[in-house]
């Protein structure tokens, strides 16, 4: 991929995350600065998640873009960069990765407490 189209691709990317998804400007310039570098499959399904708000499957240590975003909330860009990263250093990606559970979720209003500790236990 040649310097000048990736600069055009980059910017479309950039777009697209700050409409669809919400992204800071310098946070979807972090992101897409940072796919340049990625392994080529990963980088090929942003390309493909810009053109149709979907990625291939691709696993990395066990992981997949879908498995990222419904377990750990990650939208499918950050799930594409965790991957890479999880490729690059798989322990400390994995050590990062924290689940989402309604264990561990705080409420407007409540304190969180840990599993085990609800309403009528002491």
């Amino acid at each position: 991929m040649g310097t000048t189209n990736w600069r055009e691709i980059q910017a479309a990317i950039v777009k697209a995350l700050i409409e669809r998804l919400g992204y800071s400007p310098s946070g979807a310039e972090s992101l897409t600065s940072d796919a340049i570098n990625w392994r080529v499959d990963l980088r090929e399904a942003l390309l493909c998640w810009l053109r149709e708000q979907s990625v291939p499957e691709i696993q990395v240590e066990g992981f997949t873009a879908a498995r990222l975003a419904a377990e750990y909330g990650f939208n499918l860009p950050n799930a594409l960069s965790q991957l890479n990263w999880l490729h690059e250093s798989p322990v400390e990606a994995k050590a990062s990765l924290r689940p989402m559970t309604i264990d561990h979720a705080v409420m407007p209003g409540r304190q969180s407490r840990p599993p085990g500790q609800g309403e009528g236990r002491r």
